[in-house]
């Protein structure tokens, strides 16, 4: 048995080493920062899509929820199951874009760790995870608040800081700080003018995740090209 364990252990130090020759060979050619990785394609696509279902969903579905919405803040229950809604949908959408990661990693014969550092490295937890964590205490607050007037500009909001951050997002320095400007200008003037509409930040949030994926997608079959 443990000589088992010793030969798995050389096979995986042998997978990091050449994992380790390819990086540094794409490094070296210049390839490491120019194309975007396929792990980021296709984490991207996958936002594109689950924000795509759900605005469709809000269109075409659930066509009164964001009147509806208001009449929950007066409904502690009601709150608290939006509340668990949201975060479970959450949780499922970062259990899918890290799963991602990994399925890249073990198509590389690398770590998790080492894909995220080299090519995803917006995803590093401790730039990730925090940052998650207080948009989804901020959230909660607002929701438990009883204040579900403000959920629509708060979610653009942060797709504002998303964007300017450059996470899931792939825009040019210039275009995030614009965009980003810009998304908080109007979350601000939907809180003044008591825009509740949940299409707002939903359609926002899909067409830049659109234009990111169509971006990235282009880029990496012309350099490749």
């Amino acid at each position: 048995m443990s000589k088992l364990n010793k030969d798995s252990k050389n096979q995986n130090d042998l997978n990091l080493a050449l994992s380790d020759i390819e990086f540094f060979r794409e490094l070296i050619e210049g390839k490491h920062q120019d194309i975007p990785d396929r792990a980021e394609l296709a984490m991207t696509s996958l936002v594109t899509g689950t924000s795509l279902i759900l605005l469709l969903s809000e269109r075409f579905v659930f066509t009164h929820l964001s009147d509806e919405m208001i009449s929950l803040g007066q409904n502690s229950n009601l709150r608290s199951t939006l509340l668990i809604q949201a975060i479970l949908i959450l949780g499922i959408l970062g259990l899918g874009v890290y799963g991602l990661a990994w399925l890249r990693a073990r198509n590389l014969q690398s770590s998790i760790g080492r894909i995220i550092n080299r090519k995803i490295k917006f995803l590093r937890l401790e730039y990730f995870f925090p940052d998650l964590l207080l948009k989804v205490f901020i959230f909660s607050l607002v929701i438990l608040s009883g204040q579900l007037q403000f959920v629509a500009a708060l979610l653009v909001a942060f797709s504002a800081d998303y964007a300017m951050q450059g996470k899931f997002f792939r825009f040019q320095y210039a275009v995030r700080l614009i965009l980003g400007i810009a998304l908080y200008l109007v979350a601000a003037e939907m809180i003044l003018t008591d825009a509740h509409a949940l299409f707002i930040p939903l359609v926002i949030f899909t067409a830049m995740s659109l234009f990111s994926f169509l971006s990235i997608l282009i880029e990496r079959t012309s350099r490749r090209g």
